[in-house]
């Protein structure tokens, strides 16, 4: 899980872009950066360790009217600098950032080399970079028409924003199985983010981005938002309030955690057996085996899990990145009664 923002406005995008990664840190804390339209180029900053490293380093703060910005939860490669997002073309030409997996990333990057394109990090993000990249070469094409034709050759779970050197007012997004949210603003600005309260209170209204769907933010800056009737009012005491009063959307999560587990369970057992007990429906229903899937310190929780699991239920259990477990088709045994006794597991990730 990462966090991106992008921003196409006035001169302050800069400023913008790291707010945003502040209130976004919550989905990734290993590294930050941004990257800007600034002067005729693309400017990239990028630090590793907390957004406030980055917000340190940014002095001066380069004029921009559009830029990308993200925080990284490290799942493809370790937390350092190579890594950190932005990734950019070979060129410097086209910046993208990423919160997702692309399930081909492995095929796209021997592709890559085999045409002579020298990669830069280990992550799985870096090919969008330079398949857009390509297609504008090759096509002549605007950065929203190129970022549309690169979906059509990535596979998996994304949220991307992009920005070429060549349109200094532009901002494509796209998002497919991952959460991305576009806003309205007064100032005629428009914002994208992973996160609701990262739009900021300034926000008129917003939307998701449907699955498949590219946009270009400066067309929603031209204009009335399309009349779809997906465009909710912004409420900023509601946008708060989904922290349910803790500082932070981490401690909120990790306080969460017991509920949400229930809720999962809840799901594919009757009442009349909830209403039993747990501890009677574990013993009449014992798994055969456990597997907890996680990436980040969220995979380092399921090892531990799966050692308690053995050890006190007896049971065989193991954690697996989410990652690897996309990437199969697995499946899962299952003598629950409300359920099949396999089912084919296809998911996507937050």
């Amino acid at each position: 899980m990462c966090g991106i923002a992008g921003f196409v406005g006035s001169t302050h995008a800069t400023t913008v872009l790291l707010d945003a990664l502040h209130v976004l840190e919550y989905r990734g804390y290993d590294s930050a950066g941004i990257a800007v339209n600034s002067g005729g180029e693309i400017v990239v900053s990028k630090s590793v360790g907390p957004v406030q490293a980055l917000d340190d380093a940014l002095t001066p703060r380069p004029p921009a009217n559009a830029g990308i910005s993200h925080t990284r939860w490290a799942t493809h490669g370790p937390p350092n600098h190579a890594n950190a997002h932005p990734h950019v073309s070979e060129t410097g030409s086209v910046a993208i950032v990423h919160n997702g997996v692309i399930g081909n990333a492995a095929a796209l990057r021997a592709q890559l080399r085999a045409q002579g394109v020298a990669l830069s990090s280990d992550t799985d993000s870096e090919v969008i970079a330079h398949l857009v990249q390509q297609h504008i070469d090759e096509h002549h094409s605007t950065i929203t028409e190129a970022l549309k034709a690169t979906t059509a050759l990535i596979h998996g779970n994304y949220a991307v924003l992009a920005i070429s050197r060549t349109e200094p007012d532009s901002l494509a997004a796209t998002a497919h199985g991952s959460p991305l949210l576009i806003g309205i603003f007064g100032d005629g600005s428009a914002r994208v983010a992973s996160d609701l309260a990262a739009l900021s209170d300034h926000c008129i209204m917003y939307r998701p981005i449907r699955n498949g769907e590219v946009i270009d933010l400066a067309h929603l800056r031209a204009g009335a938002p399309d009349a779809d009737g997906s465009w909710t009012m912004y409420e900023p005491a509601a946008a708060r309030s989904e922290r349910g009063g803790y500082p932070d959307y981490m401690l909120k999560e990790i306080h969460d955690q017991v509920a949400a587990a229930g809720r999962l369970i809840a799901t594919f057992y009757d009442s009349t057996e909830q209403a039993r007990g747990w501890h009677t429906f574990l013993t009449r229903h014992a798994p055969r085996r456990v597997k907890f899937l996680g990436c980040g310190s969220a995979l380092h929780a399921g090892e531990l899990a799966a050692h308690f699991v053995e050890s006190l239920a007896r049971v065989p259990a193991t954690a697996e990145s989410a990652t690897n477990f996309l990437d199969r088709d697995a499946v899962i045994e299952s003598d629950c009664p409300t359920s099949y006794s396999v089912n084919p597991v296809k998911r996507s990730t937050p």
